[in-house]
């Protein structure tokens, strides 16, 4: 089970050293499907998630602005539409 964001893009190197009927689960994609399955079926995926997105607010110990242009970007979203959803929590 991919435990951490960054996994995903290690698989290949994870596939070279561990053995061939190793199993791969991506937590991110499990919930995607999950939250899909209970968009409106009358929206696209994207518009609902985007919607639901900009009515919460998220936390990150990372860049908040990284976070937030990233998800803009995933999410199709015009700059800056996040910027007051998204705040850094300092983990000191």
């Amino acid at each position: 089970i991919f435990g951490c964001t960054h996994f995903p893009f290690l698989e290949s190197a994870f596939r070279k050293q561990l053995p061939a009927e190793t199993k791969y689960i991506d937590p991110a994609l499990c919930l995607m499907r999950e939250l899909f399955s209970a968009c409106d079926p009358a929206k696209s995926p994207k518009q609902e998630l985007s919607a639901s997105f900009k009515k919460n607010k998220y936390y990150t110990s990372a860049s908040a602005e990284s976070f937030a242009a990233a998800a803009e970007y995933c999410l199709e979203l015009s700059g800056g539409e996040l910027s007051n959803s998204v705040k850094h929590l300092s983990i000191d």
